[in-house]
């Protein structure tokens, strides 16, 4: 009996051994997890977003501008059958003048404006002061020539029906300009037409720069 135990104990043994090993032999039923990962594969990286630099600004360059002359005053020529007459005042010898005339009705004879056609009709540019007698009469009058305003002065002496002088006097600037009308000896008509044509002539009156 003693024989049959010790057999029996071995052979338990026995089995025993072979279910383990049995056990280990078996192939494992556990489920990998999904995110395991696979041997041999490499992850694709995650992109990192690169902030791009600012674009530094620029400064405008604006054109330099360069400030043009200011043209010198200019004289526009004569036109044709006109002649031009350049002066200067009588009471400022600095500030010069200029007048236009008809060569038709006038000529320049050493500064003083003739008539053509009423001897006796001189325009005296470039007058000065002049005094009178008592036996003048004198009417004072304003009137617009070229747009200027002229003072007129006519004056008769007594006991004559026409005017012999005419005074034109126009300021610019501070600075009297002053012309003088001669007719002496003038029937009406002809000192209507000498006054008439002077004064067109006074009607282009314009200051020159200094």
């Amino acid at each position: 009996m003693t024989g049959w135990a010790s057999a029996s104990g071995a052979l338990g043994v026995l089995f025993a051994v072979a279910a383990a090993l049995a056990a280990c032999a078996a192939p494992s039923t556990a489920v990998p997890s999904p995110v395991q990962a696979v041997e041999g594969a490499r992850a694709d990286p995650v992109p990192t977003a690169t902030a791009s630099p600012s674009p530094t600004p620029v400064p405008t360059r604006l054109p330099t501008v360069t400030p043009s002359p200011s043209p010198a005053p200019t004289v526009a020529p004569p036109r044709s059958g006109e002649a031009l007459f350049q002066g200067l005042s009588a009471y400022d010898r600095a500030q010069g003048f200029e007048l236009r005339y008809s060569t038709e009705h006038w000529r320049d004879d050493g500064g003083l404006l003739r008539h053509q056609a009423v001897p006796g009709c001189t325009l005296n540019p470039q007058a000065g002061g002049m005094g009178l007698g008592p036996d003048w009469t004198q009417v004072n009058e304003r009137m617009k020539l070229g747009g200027w305003d002229f003072e007129r002065r006519t004056l008769t002496q007594d006991g004559q029906d026409v005017p012999a002088l005419v005074s034109y006097g126009v300021i610019q600037d501070e600075t009297y300009f002053l012309f003088v009308l001669h007719a002496r000896q003038l029937d009406r008509v002809a000192f209507d037409r000498c006054r008439a044509d002077a004064e067109a002539v006074l009607a282009t009156f314009g200051p020159l720069e200094p």
